[in-house]
């Protein structure tokens, strides 16, 4: 190669582009991307007249961005010059998540007095270009009311006759208000007669009498309006069941200083109807940008271990088998934080009481970096049944309680915030039951203990004559 070429081929891979060796001996060029990508906000709606904290982040990881040089921009009309608002950051301060996982952030805080959008891109400059690099438009939606968000759980293979449990405890709603809960089933095999035991409860059940395919639909209202539709389907086998995959472990934990940090992932919790024993197959789906290593050792085995070099999450799945058949792809999201992880929380159990009864929660918070402390603790409702006007006491310390005045369905949320600002949430439901007697002598089951009393007959306060 003469000099001359040599020099041009030096300036190109400044201006960041990479040489390929083809196998007959020449050299290739390719350009490197030199873009901003999943440019988002959080949340992408806002309340009028309420200030509230937006988080836009994008992605770079080309070598060649000029350090400081990732913009937010405002755009305000068509034709005209944007405004800059202010300067992502990959630092792990000031709104950005993880350090050094190549997603730029910067939280920005809004108050508008008027339902509106409002567009944003996010700029970067590169060494060897003389424009700068936009994302796409990113749109913030001011309203006056934010639509709740219905969630109804993940699809589901169970046997020909058996009881199926729905669970919609994911629902929210952004604005905080109270949701209620409206399930339908959408569809049911020919033959069928399955229906839900109650429509309004946050985990409804039904029994999947005939194999076939059946649908189930949950709306969620706050009051003002109703989400879209969260359909979840469950298919009834009347021979071998498919087996279900579970993933548990701790899936969010600090870098840490060394050169590799590991993720310990159990699958052993999967399970098989007929109780089969299982096969084990593990990969990762996704992995940040930045990362150059990342591997799950073993990938055949019910425990695995996740080694990684960068921060950032990772999109982990597993397949079990029974020998015959698969289970639906289970997937998590483990995340490797630096330099702060949120705290680990934890709502507790899920409860069941008799209407009228106190609950007493007990939840668990604490900080995973063991150097910043729980700086924020609270506990909300998500639901609660209609016309219940229960309050939570001492709803900022571990162990808060309630009257659980009516009967039905409460969803409550633990939150969590650590002095770095952190944030974590975790839930739990208390099912309030009423107060049923089968004998009618005036002693509830759940304290009979002679429940088959004859009509008419006087009993003592354990239901006995």
């Amino acid at each position: 190669m003469n000099a001359y070429l040599y020099r041009c081929l030096v300036r190109l891979a400044v201006a960041g582009i990479v040489f390929l060796t083809l196998s007959v001996g020449l050299t290739a060029i390719a350009y490197a991307a030199q873009s901003v990508t999943l440019a988002s906000a959080e949340p992408e709606q806002i309340l009028i007249d309420q200030t509230s904290t937006v988080r836009f982040s994008a992605e770079i990881s080309n070598p060649n961005l000029i350090a400081g040089s990732v913009n937010l921009l405002r755009v305000e009309l068509p034709n005209t010059n944007p405004t800059i608002v202010g300067v992502l950051h990959d630092d792990g301060l000031k709104g950005d998540a993880i350090a050094g996982d190549g997603r730029y952030s910067i939280e920005v805080t809004l108050n508008e007095t008027a339902t509106k959008q409002l567009v944003y891109r996010i700029s970067a400059d590169f060494k060897g270009r003389s424009q700068r690099v936009e994302s796409t438009d990113i749109v913030v939606n001011v309203l006056a009311n934010r639509t709740p968000i219905a969630i109804g759980g993940l699809s589901q293979a169970v046997p020909a006759g058996s009881e199926v449990t729905l669970d919609g405890r994911q629902s929210f709603d952004l604005d905080g208000d109270l949701i209620s809960f409206t399930w339908t089933l959408a569809s049911v095999p020919s033959g069928s007669s399955a229906s839900l035991n109650s429509a309004i409860l946050v985990k409804p059940v039904f029994t999947a009498d005939v194999a076939g395919t059946y649908v189930a639909n949950l709306i969620v209202n706050d009051g003002t309006d109703s989400s879209v539709i969260s359909s979840v389907t469950i298919q009834a086998y009347s021979g071998n069941t498919p087996p279900r995959a579970v993933i548990s472990g701790n899936l969010e934990l600090p870098l840490g200083a060394k050169p590799s940090a590991v993720a310990a992932l159990n699958g052993a919790s999967s399970v098989d109807p007929e109780g089969n024993p299982l096969s084990y197959l593990w990969r990762i789906v996704s992995k940040p940008v930045l990362s150059t290593k990342a591997v799950m050792q073993p990938h055949n085995d019910s425990n695995t271990k996740l080694t990684v070099n960068k921060p950032g999450s990772y999109i982990v799945e597993l397949i079990v088998k029974d020998g015959s058949l698969v289970s639906a792809p289970a997937q998590a999201t483990v995340t490797f934080y630096t330099p702060n992880t949120p705290p680990r929380i934890n709502a507790g159990v899920d409860q069941t009481v008799i209407s009228g009864t106190l609950v007493l929660l007990s939840g668990i918070a604490t900080d995973e970096d063991d150097r910043d402390g729980i700086a924020r603790l609270g506990w909300t409702f998500i639901s609660r049944p209609s016309g219940s006007v229960a309050t939570l006491q001492n709803f900022t310390t571990n162990t808060p309680s309630f009257v659980a005045d009516v009967a039905g369905d409460y969803l409550l949320e633990l939150e969590a915030t650590d002095s770095h600002g952190a944030l974590s949430r975790s839930r739990l439901l208390v099912r309030a039951n009423g107060l049923s007697d089968s004998d009618g002598d005036g002693v509830p089951d759940t304290l009979d203990r002679c429940p088959a009393t004859p009509a008419n007959t006087r009993v003592d306060a354990n239901g006995c004559s």
